[in-house]
């Protein structure tokens, strides 16, 4: 390749002599100008012949001075055009890009969710983290399930993933985008999406496909909770600074450099790391610390650790007190539509919220609600009908004030056992063999 040739030429040079501190200046100038020919020259060849929609390994890597070195450099190039909420967030970022080049190390992925309004930078984020992951893939305005799965099956890529409000963030517990991006942030021995597809014979059958890699998620609205709880959300505000433009060729050249840290941390094996830092075990052992876990590890200097676990620590709270206030907002505004009945129960209020909660995982247990109905102000009295919730008016009209206005309704009374008919009741062994009362069957 004529790039390749180029590059031969600049780096078999033979050095000329250097007498003067100006002479050397006039050298390592020389070679930065040739450098950025040679890599402008590679990017116009890509831009023309295009390439496989996953940005490719640059063709040579090329030297750094030190680990600390190579992500101050990433993290300066990325704050040079994106704004972001606080200075840690460019630390996630650099230590980000820095971890995708180690991938096929990690047993978990980190995801980052970017929340932000129109015209506030967060495509122009992508298009940075384009040029500094690896195995990039910029999905713009949405991917379908067969691509998602195809790209990431084997391969691994960065996806990132542009517009997310308007293509993932309603989707229902059935949803298969969403069920394969959830599997993807950690490799397990069977993990993946399975996909039904045809053989060569022309026979469905199932498919185990991996969806295992690195991901940022771009949009105005928050995700799913199932995913978003998966990722290091990233808010930021609209903003009416200017950005140059981004330099094409010294992201680049970052990127030659990162083949290079590829390359000297290759065959790695984090788990040493895991086992010998009670740091990174301590907090490898739940799902938000499985998120960090890359970070943690690729962080070049202890001060740089120190403030990743000091940030997953913080998500870790702020997740349970959105779970907090997520279950209290839910028990308060159905405390309100069912005040009708002044005969309301924690068994009764338990059950009806529960009508509208498809997975069994995620169901309330009476305990809870218990103790969140007595948070809310609401006292019980013991009934032969279970704990019955004393409606007081005056709180009442706190929570409205707080909660916003609900319409009444009659709780529903669920089928017990004494409601169901007998023959369902009686339930024995001897009833799971029916061969005796079967109905003859007309020939």
């Amino acid at each position: 390749m004529e790039v390749n040739k180029m590059a031969e030429q600049v780096l078999q040079k033979p050095e000329p002599a250097i007498d003067t501190p100006q002479g050397a200046l006039d050298k390592a100038g020389e070679l930065e100008k040739n450098k950025r020919k040679i890599t402008l020259e590679h990017l116009r060849k890509l831009e023309r012949e295009g390439f496989d929609v996953m940005l490719p390994d640059p063709s040579m890597p090329t030297p750094y001075e030190n680990e600390n070195q190579l992500f101050l450099d990433v993290r300066e190039f990325i704050k040079t055009y994106v704004e972001l909420p606080e200075d840690v967030y460019y630390d996630v970022a650099a230590l980000f890009a820095l971890a995708t080049w180690r991938v096929n190390s990690f047993d978990s992925a980190t995801y980052l969710n970017l929340l932000a309004p129109m015209n506030s930078g967060k495509s122009r984020f992508l298009d940075v983290m384009q040029l500094l992951c690896r195995r990039s893939v910029f999905a713009g305005s949405g991917i379908t399930k067969g691509a998602l799965i195809r790209l990431t099956d084997g391969r691994e890529p960065t996806l990132l993933l542009d517009e997310t409000d308007n293509w993932l963030s309603s989707w229902d517990v059935d949803n298969p985008m969403g069920a394969a991006l959830n599997a993807g942030y950690a490799r397990t021995l069977m993990g993946g999406s399975i996909s039904c597809e045809l053989d060569p014979e022309g026979n469905y059958v199932a498919k185990l496909r991996r969806t295992f890699g690195f991901k940022i998620f771009a949009g105005r609205d928050p995700l799913a909770t199932t995913l978003a709880s998966r990722c290091i959300i990233i808010t930021i505000r609209k903003t009416k600074k200017t950005y140059p433009k981004v330099d094409m060729v010294r992201g680049y050249q970052l990127r030659e450099q990162l083949f290079q840290y590829c390359q000297n941390h290759h065959g790695d094996d984090p788990d040493i790391e895991r086992l010998t830092d009670p740091d990174t075990a301590k907090i490898s052992d739940n799902r938000i610390g499985q998120v960090f876990e890359p970070l943690l590890i690729v962080a070049p200097k202890e001060e740089i650790k120190k403030a990743m676990l000091q940030l997953a620590e913080e998500t870790v709270e702020r997740v349970r007190e959105e779970e907090l206030d997520q279950d209290e907002a839910n028990i308060a505004r159905a405390i309100i539509r069912l005040s009708v009945n002044k005969d309301l129960t924690i068994k009764s209020l338990t059950d009806t919220i529960n009508l509208n909660i498809l997975n069994p995982k995620e169901q309330y247990n009476y305990r809870t609600v218990g103790k969140i109905t007595s948070r809310l102000g609401f006292d019980t009295k013991h009934t032969r009908q279970g704990a019955r919730i004393n409606l007081k008016p005056s709180r009442l009209e706190y929570i409205k004030s707080r909660y916003g206005e609900e319409e009444p309704v009659e709780h529903v009374v669920l089928p017990t056992r004494e409601l169901l008919p007998k023959e369902t009741t009686n339930i024995n062994s001897a009833a799971c063999d029916d061969s005796e009362h079967r109905e003859p069957v007309e020939t």
